[in-house]
């Protein structure tokens, strides 16, 4: 059931893929100001364009980011306050690994700029987050049921990943640091439920997005091989396909003190622990 949300959001990441998915959906649903941010410019302008498409009077504010920069976040933050309190925080922003190896060959450079976005990029946008809403004045929530304690500061959403609930071979680098996700979600999640903010990690699996779908690139397989890869990722999955990243984005919105499997079944069939 569609709700209109009112207040503001702030989407990281939401250039393509997911980030972008969550933040179509925050439109839809009735914000009234959304502040997107992607290290990539011309993406971000693709994806406001699909905004105003949606609704020609929300007001949109595109930040070029760098979350792995802590005056690049606080600079984004600062811009997203221009719209008033952030009720709703989305930390999407992420990379994959760049190539498969095992935990002992892992070059301690492709490790460090994974956990450069992936784990302190999440830390300095939930830290500079926090701080803002830590000062907002409470309003009535619209996601929850109309009781004594409906009132909230503000909710925030990490995007991690399955792989920060398992620990699939030759990923050391992504396992890591989306583990650090899931990890920052429920210290956040215990810390600030009194000052009446929420704090969730989303986990998908294998989405169609165009990250996920690099994975072949990496690889170096010709078309042919990837075709056969991906009927091999499908076939590890339940559901037989590839999530949608906005099946992510709307089990993203409206979750509480969850970390949240987005996987078609994958982690209940054991199927994530396969080398594909």
């Amino acid at each position: 059931m569609s709700m209109l949300l009112g207040g503001n959001a702030l989407v990281t990441g939401a250039g393509s893929g997911i980030g972008r998915a969550v933040a179509l959906l925050y439109v839809r649903d009735g914000v009234d100001g959304i502040t997107i941010a992607d290290f990539n410019g011309e993406s971000l302008n693709e994806t406001e364009r699909l905004i105003k498409e949606i609704s020609a009077s929300v007001k949109v504010i595109a930040v070029v980011a760098d979350v792995s920069d802590p005056t690049s976040v606080n600079d984004m933050v600062e811009s997203a306050c221009v719209l008033g309190p952030i009720n709703y925080a989305a930390n999407v922003a992420g990379v994959s690994h760049k190539k498969e190896s095992t935990f002992s060959t892992e070059l301690l450079e492709d490790y460090d700029s994974v956990q450069r976005v992936n784990a302190r990029g999440v830390f300095l946008c939930m830290q500079a987050e926090l701080r803002v809403m830590l000062n907002q004045d409470p309003r009535p929530s619209p996601l929850l049921y109309e009781t004594s304690h409906t009132a909230e500061r503000g909710t925030i959403v990490n995007v991690a990943s399955v792989a920060g609930l398992f620990g699939p071979s030759g990923l050391v680098s992504y396992t890591t640091s989306k583990h650090s996700c899931v990890g920052l979600a429920k210290t956040g999640a215990v810390e600030h439920p009194r000052d009446l903010i929420r704090v969730n990690a989303v986990c998908p699996s294998f989405i169609d997005t165009p990250m996920a779908r690099n994975i072949a690139v990496r690889r170096g397989l010709s078309e042919s091989e990837a075709n056969k890869y991906w009927d091999k990722v499908n076939s590890r999955n339940p559901t037989g396909r590839l999530g949608t990243a906005e099946e992510v984005a709307e089990a993203s919105t409206f979750i509480n003190g969850q970390t949240l499997s987005v996987d078609g079944g994958m982690g209940v069939s054991y199927s994530y622990q396969v080398q594909v």
